[in-house]
């Protein structure tokens, strides 16, 4: 009797056997990788019993063995024989989306829709589709009514957050974000008591989706440290996988974290060996690290596979120039203009020019671009000359980029530190003041302005720019969480009181300013010598020697400034050997 013969003949056998002894032939022809004879057998089965199950089957069997065309001629036969059915809707549909015909997918789809209106798995998959296809309307009226259906569906409710992120919704998304991973969580753990490991395993991909889409809609609305959050958790439940790790990568190179973002691509990489795109994010970040050499390593590996991507030359020819071959880097830069000449390319190429003794045509190159790029093409033209040494050119660019741009802080900067390194800080009271006029909520700005009209400018204004500073500092009610904000604090208080103290201000306000800089740092020399000071010129020389001889003791490196006042203090207290004997060590330590 032949295995056909047999099969049919246990089909039709009554009692017990009923119902399984097919199955068990069916595993048969599954481990015997006789897949012919197991699709005569399920067309026999169908058409002896009309059951669908063995027609659905059929097309599942065929689908995994790749034969697309056969099994959506079988789902479409299906829908002809049983077209009160959704599931072969359901086969048709997929099958046509992803091996047919988008059109044909799309009229399934409308068609389902109309048939199956309360069938939620039905509703649920015509969304996708016509996700998938951008008809974006039609998509989230059948996203709305599955969820109507099967308000308590994980699936349903992630693949619509999915959508909104991707339709530019973030705000709703995130909005229904911690209800989906309740449900997900839910389906776990009843899949985990049913089904145990391997039921966990299936929901997988659920975690992982939703995961990804709540980093996603915190990535666009700037929440960086919630979409680091969930992207590393989309990594536990994906590891190494590609679209995270980039995602992540970018998040972090973006904080100027590149052995964060070192980490994450080589686990991808390890997952994902010879991908050009996770090849060349990690040549930028080892060249963020300063890894010269191992950036043009990756770089180079991720241009044998993406030739023609600009970005990769373009950081090759920024790797080569940090290691001294300008030949190299120049001919990199060239490339990346010839495939895309983006302002970008453009800057760093006129860069090399100048910098490589082509005036002229690094000028020409620099000064050629658009409006909005004017300003960064006079600053790198300034940098190119401060490295070669032409300071006079190099400020006339610097103080140009400011002037194309002037509410840039960038900029500004750039100028005021080239103006400081040359000794030039009497120059500077414009441009500070116009950091506090870009950016007034700063408190770092304003107390730079306080620091210069301390030192060369007026007391009035000095005490208003202190004033701004402490303002701005305690407006975050946060302050005191940050050591670094409570020392910031502490030095804006004494040098404040200290400026009081040597310029003639109130002394009174200067030794209150000071009690406060020492509680906030009890054991600053610097700062009990200030205290020591205000005393000193208060007429209170015996008070003063009090806190001058802690800053004494406390001192751990030479200061002359402290070893002066010592000399001033003690001589005004009649203790000439005392008062020669710091004003030699001050001599010393200067």
């Amino acid at each position: 009797m032949t295995g056909l013969c047999l099969f049919l003949l246990l089909a039709q056998e009554p009692g017990p056997a009923e119902g399984t002894a097919p199955e068990i032939i069916l595993e048969e022809y599954l481990r015997s990788g006789d897949y012919n004879a197991m699709f005569r057998a399920l067309d026999s089965l169908y058409g002896e019993t009309g059951d669908p199950k063995y027609l659905s089957q059929e097309i599942d069997h065929m689908v995994n063995q790749g034969l697309y065309k056969e099994a959506l001629k079988k789902a479409e036969l299906g829908i002809k024989r049983h077209p009160d059915t959704s599931l072969f809707y359901q086969h048709a549909l997929r099958l046509a989306f992803n091996y047919g015909s988008q059109r044909r997918a799309r009229g399934i789809a409308e068609e389902m829709l109309k048939r199956f209106w309360n069938d939620p798995g039905a509703v649920h998959l015509a969304g996708m589709v016509f996700d998938n296809l951008g008809m974006t309307e039609k998509a989230e009226k059948a996203y709305m009514r599955a969820q109507e259906l099967a308000p308590d569906s994980p699936g349903i409710l992630v693949d619509y957050i999915s959508f909104l992120v991707r339709n530019e919704r973030p705000r709703e998304a995130l909005s229904l974000c911690p209800r989906a991973n309740m449900l997900v969580e839910q389906a776990c753990s009843l899949a985990l008591e049913e089904k145990g490991i391997a039921g966990l395993m299936n929901l997988s991909g659920l975690r992982y989706r939703l995961q990804l889409s709540w980093g996603l809609a915190y990535d666009k609305q700037e929440g960086k440290e919630d979409a680091k959050t969930h992207y590393k958790l989309a990594l536990e439940e994906r590891k190494g996988d590609r679209s995270v790790s980039l995602k992540l990568a970018e998040i972090y190179l973006k904080e100027d974290a590149p052995d964060s973002a070192i980490r994450v691509l080589e686990e991808a990489l390890s997952e994902n060996p010879g991908d050009g795109g996770l090849m060349k994010v990690m040549g930028i970040a080892l060249y963020q690290a300063e890894k010269y050499q191992l950036a043009l390593a990756y770089l180079g590996g991720a241009e044998s596979i993406n030739p023609d991507d600009d970005q990769i030359h373009y950081y090759l020819s920024r790797a080569l120039y940090e290691l001294k071959n300008l030949t190299e880097a120049t001919r990199e830069i060239d490339m990346a203009v010839r495939l895309n000449p983006s302002p970008t390319n453009l800057l760093y190429k006129g860069f090399l020019e100048v910098y490589g003794g082509y005036l002229e045509e690094g000028s020409k190159t620099l000064l050629s671009l658009a409006d909005e790029r004017v300003a960064d093409a006079f600053s790198l033209l300034g940098a190119a000359m401060e490295i070669k040494g032409k300071n006079r050119l190099a400020e006339k660019y610097y103080r140009k980029a400011v002037e194309a741009n002037p509410s840039d802080t960038g900029k500004l900067r750039k100028l005021i530190s080239f103006l400081r390194a040359r000794g030039r800080e009497k120059d500077l009271e414009p441009f500070l003041k116009r950091l506090t006029e870009i950016d007034p909520r700063n408190p770092s700005a304003w107390y730079e302005l306080a620091m210069w009209h301390s030192e060369y400018g007026e007391l009035t204004v000095c005490d208003y720019a202190f004033s701004q500073t402490e303002s701005l500092i305690l407006s975050d009610s946060s302050w005191t969480n940050s050591q670094e904000t409570v020392n910031f604090l502490a030095g804006v208080l004494n040098n404040w009181a200290y400026t009081l103290s040597v310029r003639g201000g109130d002394l009174e306000k200067a030794k209150r300013l000071s009690q406060r800089a020492q509680e906030l740092s009890p054991d600053n020399p610097v700062y009990l010598d200030t205290h020591a000071w205000i005393y000193f010129k208060m007429g209170n020389p015996e008070k003063a020697r009090v806190y001058i001889e802690r800053a004494l003791t406390l001192m751990e490196s030479p200061n002359p400034e402290i070893f002066g006042h010592a000399a001033e203090i003690y001589r005004a207290l009649g203790m000439e050997d005392k008062a020669r004997e710091y004003e030699k060590k001050a001599k010393e330590a200067r």
